[in-house]
């Protein structure tokens, strides 16, 4: 399942054609539904997209009592949002008939009907979130920096990237600093971590209480014997670079165990 907005490349994701493995189902974002509704309130005050905007506003209400709780404890309160969006959907699609089909209202309203199953999921869906905002937040330090990193110089290197990204973005949220938790399983790893123990290590395992407290790590290219990060360490960061991770063994959590990947793709 991949939560994500409606970016036409995701679209060969979704279709029957797809057959290894297999068709991904579409989650949609309401955040990006919402956008249209308010950008045309905030320019032309239109009542209609003011009471979309009242309608969208009472179905997130009742997800921020959602939001952080268990799976089946999700469904269970999102039980009232349930006959709210069937409304919006039902007022929509009678709204947009009396506007004009060049109307960016109406365009709005088209954005969110083409999307009524995608955008309906999150109701029986426990692992979903009402939007996409988590991740595309992850990586806007990614898109602050996309000059420098246009060009990763191979598909290798950017798989290699990726795999980073992923791993330093899950730290963050389960509340580890990045350069810490690295640090402390490329030195468990060098101190004879077996490899059949690496779930272990994984970000949600180990916990902030469980990780070691760490020294900031130094400029690999200048490493002296009084710097924290051995030979050990520097060996295995280099190994990094030529060979990347798995990252399905290193991240294969659903959201709610705080696994971040781009567009929010769900395993399972």
């Amino acid at each position: 399942m991949l939560q994500a907005d409606a970016y036409a490349g995701f679209e060969t994701l979704y279709g029957p054609a797809r057959t290894r493995p297999g068709p991904i189902t579409e989650a949609a974002c309401w955040a990006h539904t919402r956008r249209g509704c308010f950008d045309e309130w905030e320019q032309h005050k239109s009542p209609a997209a003011k009471q979309a905007l009242d309608r969208i506003a009472a179905i997130y209400a009742i997800e921020a009592h959602a939001a952080f709780a268990p799976i089946l404890e999700r469904i269970e309160l999102r039980r009232e949002s349930a006959p709210l969006v069937d409304a919006f959907f039902a007022w929509t699609e009678t709204t947009r008939a009396k506007l004009s089909a060049k109307a960016k209202l109406a365009e709005a309203f088209r954005y969110a009907l083409n999307r009524r199953a995608a955008l309906s999921r999150f109701v029986t869906d426990g692992r979903l979130e009402i939007e996409n905002n988590i991740a595309e937040n992850a990586m806007r330090c990614i898109a602050l920096g996309r000059k420098n990193f246009l060009f990763a110089g191979s598909d290798a290197r950017g798989e290699r990237a990726a795999a980073i990204y992923t791993i330093v973005r899950t730290a963050k949220l389960n509340g580890l600093n990045p350069e810490t938790y690295l640090r402390d399983v490329l030195t468990k790893i060098a101190e004879g971590h077996t490899i059949i123990k690496i779930e272990e290590l994984l970000p949600w395992r180990i916990g902030p209480q469980k990780s070691r407290l760490l020294p900031r790590a130094p400029n690999p290219t200048t490493l002296n014997p009084s710097h924290h990060l051995d030979i050990r360490q520097h060996s295995l960061l280099l190994e990094l670079q030529k060979e990347p991770p798995d990252i399905s063994k290193i991240i294969k959590r659903p959201t709610r165990r705080h696994s971040c990947q781009a567009g929010r793709l769900l395993l399972g």
